[in-house]
């Protein structure tokens, strides 16, 4: 395992966790198929079975942490959680990092924007991108979102920084990230599905079974 992704493990762990125990049953509803989730982040093991390795260059080379499979076609699948206090609003949205200061590694935004840049090579990368909030210490459950990967990629390649995205700088590991707040997906319909924040007096109600398979 290579230093990026050994830096990865711990964070991405806990995201696999709580997305599958706390997001899952809440989206379960907006989803148009079975969300089949990878366990390479779920179930770590000293000497994985070949197809759960597979499941982790998935993961950490090609950004695919599950895959949603309906009658007829199947989409890979990016999945993010993130902490956030209930009343900070301006990071509700999409977030993906464009450097990484410890190691100066391919970041997601390279990655993806390489991949659909050279599509024609056939580059895996996820269809779509998931995002949702929870808050700090309770892990309650405030927000998530769908949009298409593609979609991001272009307003942030494309687009005029604070106007269709908002650059932001992490103080404690000086990596930068980028996010395309939900409120300008709404309105350029790039929005898949959302579920906005709602009250603490009146929060989403959670189905008993959840739409997800873990493999």
């Amino acid at each position: 395992m290579t230093q990026q992704e050994q830096e990865w493990e711990t964070d991405l762990g806990w995201s696999a966790k709580v997305f599958a125990e706390v997001v899952l049953p809440v989206i379960r509803d907006k989803l148009t198929g079975t969300l089949v989730m990878t366990e390479s982040k779920l179930n770590k093991k000293e000497n994985p079975p070949p197809h759960v390795q597979l499941f982790e260059y998935l993961d950490l080379r090609g950004g695919i942490d599950g895959w949603l499979v309906e009658e007829d076609r199947v989409v890979g699948v990016a999945s993010r959680v993130q902490q956030v206090k209930a009343d900070f609003l301006p990071w509700r949205g999409f977030t993906i990092r464009t450097t990484r200061e410890a190691t100066g590694a391919s970041t997601e935004l390279e990655k993806r924007q390489y991949a659909i840049q050279h599509i024609e090579e056939g580059w895996v990368w996820p269809g779509i991108a998931i995002q949702a909030f929870v808050e700090p210490g309770t892990l309650r459950f405030l927000s998530a979102a769908a949009a298409r990967t593609y979609d991001l990629i272009q307003v942030i390649q494309y687009g005029t920084p604070k106007i269709d995205y908002v650059p932001h700088a992490n103080g404690q590991d000086g990596n930068n990230f980028v996010a395309v707040l939900f409120d300008y997906c709404r309105e350029h319909d790039l929005m898949l599905w959302d579920i906005p924040y709602e009250s603490p007096e009146n929060p989403p109600k959670v189905p008993l079974k959840n739409n997800c398979e873990i493999f």
